[in-house]
């Protein structure tokens, strides 16, 4: 079988990401996590306050994000 760049392209997110994906509604109160699945300096880091709020840590502030969100945690 030869080697084909065009059809070696399948890289899933999940193998070599060092963060996993679930559900604002799954997560635990108090757990922090991200919006966005990149480690730069500009991503915000969260922490669930209650079962419909959730608390930016840099900022302070609070909203309510939809319980079907999809949240990342640091493994």
């Amino acid at each position: 079988m030869p080697n084909n760049p065009t059809e070696d392209r399948y890289n899933p997110a999940s193998i070599g990401s060092e963060f996993e994906s679930h559900l604002f509604d799954d997560i635990n109160i108090g757990e922090i996590f991200r919006l966005h699945d990149n480690n730069d300096a500009e991503t915000q880091l969260y922490r669930k306050e209650t079962e419909t709020e959730v608390m930016n840590i840099r900022t302070r502030k609070v909203f309510s994000p939809d319980k079907r969100t999809t949240v990342y945690i640091k493994i």
